[in-house]
């Protein structure tokens, strides 16, 4: 597992953040990376979002690691904390060959979004401020039920940011967000 710096932190607003294959993590970066150690190419591990939870720095998914993140059947928010620390603002990192990063939702319907990933409006004035980058030999998918929103970008890519990887929207909401050059928002 691969963090922006050894400072990474993802903090629960509520105790336990996130469960993978029956153990509950506090830390989202854990349970990513218990999912990233359990997954290949072929057998995709879930990670369950538990509570809210607030991200401070940038997440990024492994070589070869094929990782779901979803809701446990009821609304929960992934935010950008307000002191995260990259001037990049990347919130999701799907750059390693073979990585594989999918938002879904078990409500299956845009009509009742269950996984929030919420920019918080922060402007990072050195560039890419996306949600997610995905790039060379990586997959990125979105599936209905998952709102992203409120991403402020001052660089390339006001939500996603697709440099030669795989994107996929299977459905999803995009609301409220902006971007200043180089992008839709």
């Amino acid at each position: 597992f691969e963090v922006a710096n050894e400072n990474t932190l993802i903090l629960a607003e509520g105790g336990e953040v996130a469960r993978v294959n029956g153990i509950s993590y506090t830390y989202l970066p854990d349970a990513i990376a218990a999912a990233a150690a359990a997954s290949d190419a072929s057998n995709p591990v879930t990670v369950e979002i538990l509570n809210n939870a607030q991200i401070n720095a940038t997440v990024t998914i492994p070589a070869n690691a094929n990782i779901i993140i979803t809701d446990d059947g009821r609304a929960h928010t992934i935010s950008r904390s307000a002191d995260f620390n990259t001037s990049r603002g990347v919130m999701f990192d799907v750059i390693n060959s073979g990585a594989s990063l999918t938002f879904t939702s078990t409500s299956g319907s845009n009509a009742e979004c269950r996984l929030i990933i919420d920019g918080a409006n922060q402007a990072f004035y050195s560039g890419n401020c996306a949600v997610a980058v995905v790039r060379g030999g990586a997959t990125l998918t979105i599936n209905s039920g998952v709102k992203i929103c409120n991403n402020y970008s001052t660089g390339a890519g006001g939500v996603i940011r697709a440099e030669g990887g795989t994107l996929t929207v299977n459905g999803g909401v995009f609301t409220g967000n902006n971007v200043v050059n180089n992008g839709a928002g």
